[in-house]
């Protein structure tokens, strides 16, 4: 037995260590994973947390898969990217741990799991106080019973949880209404029933929400005396030609059509003005067929765009969408691309108004409104600004859930500023699952159509957030030149603005001006000597790029073109550049305005392959303006420029975010100065053309026509030389293009030469030059100084009708006017100007805007409007003095406005 035993453990050990002849190799065990989840983190609510698990490994393999999911505490919605080695996600209001698992998997399927917890701090932010809303000012007579409703106030952080009305003021000896219903949203005021005076009595209303805080607001009931009775107005009404009313207007006194449906679109004559009413609730779809040519306008007048908000479509006679104009807080346009019989739609997204489609509108003469699905903007991308911080340091944020639905990414900008946000589709799309309307919608839309549609809906439900102040798409600007392949020729458009003579002259002093866009050719030979130091590049998407990187100190244009070595890039930027400041008697190329200054251009790169965003021009508009803004410290300019020249634009309205852009450079000395846009039609429809705080350039050829091809209207502002490309009026065998240093990058490497373009672009560096040599002769004046000077006629020579004109503004730009002026200032008398000379209500609206400006000196102040119509009174509100409410016995409402300053303009 023990012998057998032996020979078994003999036998046992060989074969254990592989002893013996013709054995194979012994497999080798799998090594598990090993996953690290990174280190636990403490943030504060609305923060984007990221969770990092790319440090876990694999001692024998590779890690082939990555599962993230969250094991405890409140939940964050989807993950995004919850596949990938990185996630993340936005941190939930208020006081959370959160507890979330990683488990990896090798190539052998071997897996392992770690946690990391995430520990989230509420913001202490103080109690908004709640907003009262007594409603509009009343008219009414002696006797009646007059409703007072405060069910418009509202709390953005909380609920309105006590109402208290009481009598204020009145303003004759009349006795006093009887109150009741003092503590409701809704009370009522019985007027005394028989009165002597017209009397005007003021109700305040206070509020208080769910924590206290109270708020205030006063209307004013206006009672007629002795109403006068009996009387008939006999006579006849005749609707003008081409006006139609709305089939289903829900007036009680007509008997509804229906036009709720295509089938049931209701036809209308082109022109035509339609009178309707649309309700969310219960009139959701209006739908109306014409036969329309092509640039025709479509606008919809919406009465109460602040309660309510109307959509336009276009559509073919099938179904499909043509283009949509969607905005949240403006009427709505849209322009018919070519001839034929559509179908258009109003559509109520949310509450009530009654409103005016106009049909058959020329569409140079309609100024831009909404945001449109054909317009050029980035799909995916929303512009966002919160509302100021209740204490310093704090940003209120935007609601979780909504940010969840959206996908939203924060891309860049910082808190208080205006920030850029990734809106993934298929997570708004997510969003809208079970809306039957989002699913019809995009049926009939291309896929592009449908991304666009998601991001303007993104925007919609933004806006909403209280804690939003605005809301807009990325927008697309491109350079508005075009190029010729003619490379040499005559600088005939400087004579023509007087630069000879401005040359004669001596300046004390220097100027910079900083060019936004395609970057330049730093090593060009007639730029390098005259190029700052300083220059950034604040393209921030890498597909645009041509460098493949993000914002950077190198403003060195790489090329634009979407074929390298095939075709030529533009160099726009160097183009404009050669116009400002292109070096002179150095025996080479041409000359630049502002040669014979020590001025200096400082480069701003924003345009790349196929143009550029609004986030990006934006970014490079505060940084030459000493504003805040993306670049690093070490990168900022020591102090803002003098002039900025912009010749690039995209089509739309000027959003909230450049408005106040553009506001503040002003406000911080610095003159911009744009280009009008290359559409030959209406530069209201073109940003930043349609800016305020800008001079928009419109363009001239060589015999001061206006070039064919240049925008017009009413916020020109002065005209430069653009030239003509299909003239040659000078007889020189050229054509009257503008001539100016550029570069050639075709087939390999940049040369660097000169040849014509045409455009607004170039008209816009001969201004940005002038003011460069009036600012260099002159270092103290201001943007209103030059202003005052150009709205006076002493820059410019005047060649289209007497004074200003909606095609050269205030004239053409003269640089041997302007030095003169800015050595010598005129002395210019305060000038009261107001805008438009007509208000016109039509019969639906209650407000709007009349424009009061200085365009002399300083010293006009004004101090108060009067009437001279018994049914309208004029009241000041608590503001700075230039902005009064005039109130009619219609219950029409009108705001006289200093552009931009007032909440409640029309």
């Amino acid at each position: 037995m023990n012998l057998i035993l032996l020979l078994a453990t003999m036998l046992l050990m060989l074969s254990a260590c592989g002893g013996g002849g013709g054995g194979g190799s012994t497999p080798v065990a799998n090594i598990i994973p090993n996953a690290v989840a990174g280190g636990d983190q403490q943030v504060t609510e609305g923060d984007s947390v990221t969770l990092d698990g790319t440090a876990s490994s694999d001692p024998d393999g590779n890690i082939t898969g990555y599962v993230w999911q969250q094991i405890a505490g409140t939940s964050v919605g989807s993950l995004n990217d919850a596949g990938e080695g990185k996630v993340s996600f936005t941190a939930p209001n208020g006081d959370h741990d959160l507890t979330f698992q990683l488990t990896v998997t090798d190539n052998d399927t071997a897996n392992d799991t770690d946690t990391v917890n995430v520990a989230v701090s509420a913001q202490s932010v103080s109690n908004l106080a709640p907003t009262a809303n007594a409603g509009d000012d009343i008219f009414a007579d002696e006797g009646d019973v007059v409703s007072l409703d405060g069910r418009a106030s509202s709390d953005s952080d909380g609920t309105v949880d006590h109402y208290q009305w009481s009598l204020f003021n009145k303003d004759t000896g009349e006795s006093d209404p009887v109150l009741a219903g003092a503590s409701s949203a809704e009370a009522t005021a019985t007027l005394p029933a028989s009165m002597t005076t017209d009397t005007v009595y003021t109700y305040k209303l206070t509020v208080t929400d769910n924590l206290g805080a109270t708020n205030s607001d006063y209307v004013d009931i206006t009672a007629n005396a002795n109403p006068v009775t009996g009387q008939t107005v006999s006579g006849s009404i005749a609707i003008p030609p081409g006006n139609r009313v709305d089939l289903d207007t829900l007036d009680p006194n007509t008997t509804p059509g229906n036009n709720d449906s295509i089938g049931f679109a209701q036809s209308m004559p082109n022109p035509a003005v339609v009178g309707g009413y649309s309700r969310n609730s219960d009139d959701e779809y209006d739908y109306y067929s014409a036969t329309l040519s092509a640039g025709e306008a479509i606008s919809l007048l919406i009465g109460r765009k602040s309660e309510a908000d109307l959509d336009l479509y276009l559509k073919t006679l099938g179904g499909t969408t043509v283009d949509a104009s969607l905005s949240y807080d403006s009427d709505e346009s849209v322009t018919v691309p070519s001839s034929g019989t559509y179908i258009i739609e109003v559509h109520a997204w949310s509450g009530a108004s009654a409103y005016h489609l106009v049909i058959g509108e020329n569409a140079t003469a309609v100024a831009s409104n909404g945001y449109r699905l054909s317009d050029d903007f980035v799909a995916d991308e929303v512009l966002v600004r919160h509302k100021p911080a209740v204490k310093a340091g704090v940003e209120l944020q935007l609601d979780n859930t909504l940010m969840t639905n959206l996908g939203m990414v924060k891309q860049a900008g910082q808190a208080g500023d205006i920030q850029l946000y990734r809106v993934k589709p298929q997570k708004n799309l997510q969003a809208f699952a079970d809306s039957q309307l989002f699913s019809s919608r995009v049926r009939t839309m291309s896929s592009s159509q449908q991304q666009k549609y998601e991001t303007l809906t993104s925007i919609k439900l933004l806006a909403s957030d209280p804690s939003v102040a605005f809301a807009e798409p990325n927008r697309i600007l491109k350079p508005l030149a075009t190029p010729n392949d003619t490379d040499y020729g005559l600088q005939w458009h400087y004579p023509q603005i007087g630069l000879p003579a401005a040359w004669d002259e001596t300046y004390a002093s220097s100027a910079k001006i900083a060019v936004i866009d395609t970057g330049v050719l730093l090593s060009h030979p007639d730029l390098t000597n005259q190029l700052s130091a300083d220059g950034y590049d604040f393209i921030s998407s890498t597909s645009i790029s041509a460098y493949g990187d993000g914002i950077d100190n190198n403003p060195d244009d790489p090329g634009d073109s979407s074929n390298p070595g095939v075709s030529n890039s533009s160099f726009h930027g160097t183009h404009v550049a050669g116009t400002v400041a292109a070096e002179s008697n150095n025996s080479i190329g041409g000359a630049g305005v502002t040669w014979k200054t020590s001025s200096q251009i400082v480069p701003v790169r924003v345009l790349g392959v196929g143009g550029g965003t609004t986030y990006d021009v934006l970014q490079g508009v505060k940084w030459a303006s000493g504003q805040v803004n993306d670049a690093p410290a070490p990168d900022q300019l020591a102090a803002p420029v003098d002039v900025i020249n912009l010749s690039l634009g995209g089509s739309g309205s000027c959003g909230v975010s450049e408005q106040a852009v553009y506001s503040a450079a002003k406000a911080n000395g610095v003159t911009v100065v744009v280009a009008a846009g290359n559409s030959g039609g209406n530069a209201a429809n073109f940003s930043p053309a349609n800016c305020d705080d800008v001079l928009t350039v419109s363009a001239v050829g060589y015999d001061k026509s206006l070039a064919y091809y240049s925008n017009f209207g009413l916020d020109i502002d002065v005209a430069a030389p653009g030239g003509n490309m299909s003239q040659d009026l000078d007889g020189n065998g050229d054509p009257d293009g503008v001539y100016s240093t550029l570069g050639d990058d075709t087939p390999t490497y940049v040369t660097y030469n000169y040849d014509y373009y045409h455009g607004t672009s170039m008209a816009t560096p001969h201004v940005a030059g002038v003011i460069g040599l009036m600012k260099s002769a002159n270092n103290t004046l201001t943007p209103d100084d030059i202003e005052a000077m150009l709205i006076n006629g002493y820059l410019t020579e005047d060649i289209g009708p007497t004074g200003f004109d909606t095609s050269f503004g205030h004239g053409l730009i003269r640089a041997d006017l302007a030095v003169t002026a800015a050595k010598n200032p005129p002395v210019i008398p305060p000038n009261l100007a107001v805008y438009p000379g007509v208000l016109d209500f039509g019969s639906i609206f209650t407000l709007a805007t009349l424009t009061a400006s200085n365009t002399g000196a300083s010293g006009l102040n004004i101090i108060g409007v009067s009437d001279n119509q018994s049914w309208l009174t004029v009241t000041e509100p608590e503001n700075n003095g230039w902005a009064w409410h005039l109130h009619g016995s219609c219950r029409q409402k009108w705001s006289f406005c200093r552009h931009s300053q007032c909440d409640d303009q029309f």
